[in-house]
C-alpha cells in the first residue's frame, strides 16, 4: 500500500486569472459574432491553469495564449520575490506551456507583472512517488453518478488490475471533491487523488468550412498537468472516460502497453447499449447489447494506454484525449501546418493501424446511456437492431457479480437475430 502524507485527498490547481489586467483571450475561430452561448463557455480570463517546478525550470500550463502571447513574452516574472528569466513558449494544439528559469531549490510562488498589473500563485512540485509502479487510470469528469464511478473502478480493478486513479473534477455541483474522493477510496486502490478544476471546460465549435477547431482547452491541459505532477513513474496509465470499459480478453490493457515496444497501445472505441426494460439502463453493467451491423458499432474514435517510462517518453509528446501530439515546429504557417496536419496525424494513424492489426480483438466499450446527456446525440438510444453480446455479458457478470444473462432472459432477447 502506497502512503504519502504530504499529498491530500484533493488538490487544487495553481491557476492565474487575468482579473484587473485589462487583458482577455480572444477566440481564434470566432473573434467576431460568435455563435449563441459560445462566449460564455470560452475561457477568456485564465492565464494559466497550473504552475509546476520541473528541476531548474518552471512550467506554466496555459490555455492557448492566442493574442496574449506577446504580453506573456514581455512580462516580468518573479520566483519567491526574486526576478527570474522568461525562457520560451512551447505551443501545442490545445494548450501552451511557458518556461521560466528556476533555481534548483524548491520554489513556492511565482509572480507575473504586466504593466501595473501583478498576480501571484503557488507552485506545485512533482510527486511522482505516489503512483510509482502502479497501473493507473485518469479521467476528467463532472456530475457523473457516483454509482457509475464505483462501477467503473470495480470493472477495471477486476479485469485489469487497476491500482491507482486520478480524477480531474471539472466543478461538479452534485457533490464535493471530498465526496468524490471517498468513492475512490472505497475502491480499495493503492493510490487515489482528486484534482479539483472548477474552470471553464470550453465550447465546442460548430463545423466551419476548413474543419472544426475546438477551443476547449481544459481537458487536454489537465491530462498533461497530472502527467507532469504525478505520473512519470507509473507503470502504465489508462486514459479513459467513466462511460468506457476496456475489453482485452486474456490480458490487461496495462500489460499490453508495457509489453508494446513503444509503450503505447491505441484501441478502437465501439458502442454498447442497454435495454429500455432494464431496471437501470444507465449503469455500465446493463450495456450488454451490440448493433447487428459491425459498421454501426464503431464510434469512429480511439483511446489509448501508455507506459510513461516507455520509448514515447523520449520525445516531447503531450497527451491528448485520443492520441499523442507533438508541439508546433515553429511560428511560420508552413511549419505549423506540417506539425499538425502531417507529423501528428500520420504518426498517430500509423500507431492506430498497427494496434488495430495486432490487437484487433481488444476494444474500449462505450456505454451509450451512461451519460449526463451533455451531448445531444446521446439522449435517445436505438430501439431496434440490437443483439445480445454474449462474450461481453460474461465479462460484465464476472466484474459485477450479476446472474449471467438474467436481464436478457427476462426480456426474451435472442442472440441470433435483431429483435430490438
Amino acid at each position: 500500500m502506497h502512503h504519502d502524507v504530504t499529498i491530500p485527498a484533493v488538490v487544487t490547481l495553481n491557476f492565474c486569472k487575468l482579473t484587473g489586467s485589462g487583458l482577455r483571450r480572444r477566440s481564434k475561430l470566432y473573434p467576431n459574432n460568435p455563435p449563441k452561448d459560445y462566449e460564455a463557455a470560452f475561457d477568456a480570463d485564465t492565464l494559466w491553469y497550473d504552475a509546476i517546478q520541473m528541476g531548474n525550470q518552471l512550467q506554466l500550463i496555459c490555455p492557448k495564449l492566442n493574442n496574449l502571447t506577446s504580453s506573456v513574452r514581455s512580462a516580468e516574472y518573479w520566483i519567491d520575490d526574486r526576478p527570474t528569466s522568461f525562457l520560451h513558449i512551447r505551443f501545442y494544439y490545445r494548450y501552451d506551456v511557458v518556461f521560466l528559469r528556476a533555481s534548483s531549490q524548491r520554489v513556492r510562488q511565482v509572480t507575473i507583472v504586466i504593466g501595473s498589473w501583478r498576480s501571484q500563485t503557488n507552485v506545485a512540485q512533482r510527486q511522482s512517488q505516489l503512483f510509482a509502479g502502479l497501473n493507473t487510470v485518469i479521467t476528467t469528469q463532472k456530475d457523473n453518478k457516483l454509482d457509475w464511478i464505483a462501477d467503473f473502478l470495480c470493472y477495471h480493478t477486476h479485469h485489469h488490475g487497476l491500482q491507482g486513479a486520478i480524477f480531474m473534477d471539472n466543478g461538479s455541483t452534485l457533490y464535493s471533491p471530498k465526496i468524490l474522493h471517498e468513492i475512490l477510496r472505497q475502491a480499495d486502490l493503492e493510490a487515489t487523488l482528486v484534482v479539483s478544476a472548477p474552470l471553464k471546460h470550453g465550447p465546442v465549435a460548430p463545423p466551419v468550412k476548413s474543419g472544426v477547431y475546438r477551443e476547449k482547452y481544459l481537458q487536454f491541459a489537465l491530462l498533461n498537468i497530472v502527467r507532469l505532477r504525478y505520473l512519470s513513474k507509473a507503470r502504465a496509465v489508462l486514459n479513459c472516460d467513466i462511460d468506457e470499459l476496456v475489453h482485452t480478453p486474456k490480458t490487461t490493457i496495462f500489460d499490453l502497453a508495457v509489453r508494446n515496444p513503444l509503450g503505447l497501445v491505441v484501441l478502437p472505441v465501439i458502442w454498447r447499449y442497454s435495454h429500455p426494460m432494464d431496471p437501470d439502463p444507465t449503469r455500465q453493467a446493463a450495456h450488454r447489447f451490440k448493433p447487428c451491423s459491425r459498421l454501426a458499432e464503431s464510434c469512429n474514435t480511439v483511446k489509448y494506454c501508455i507506459a510513461p517510462k516507455g520509448l514515447t517518453s523520449w520525445l516531447p509528446w503531450c497527451w491528448d484525449a485520443h492520441w499523442l501530439s507533438f508541439p508546433d515546429l515553429g511560428n511560420p504557417l508552413v511549419l505549423r501546418l506540417f506539425a499538425h496536419h502531417y507529423v501528428n496525424r500520420i504518426i498517430n494513424y500509423i500507431f492506430k493501424c498497427i494496434s488495430f492489426i495486432v490487437y484487433r480483438q481488444h476494444t474500449f466499450r462505450h456505454c451509450f446511456s451512461t451519460t449526463t446527456a451533455w451531448k445531444a446525440h446521446r439522449r435517445q438510444p436505438p430501439s431496434r437492431g440490437l443483439v445480445l453480446d454474449v462474450e461481453w455479458q460474461a465479462a460484465l457478470d464476472a466484474a459485477f457479480c450479476q446472474s449471467s444473462g438474467a436481464i436478457a432472459k427476462e426480456i426474451s432477447i435472442e442472440t441470433d437475430g435483431c429483435p430490438l
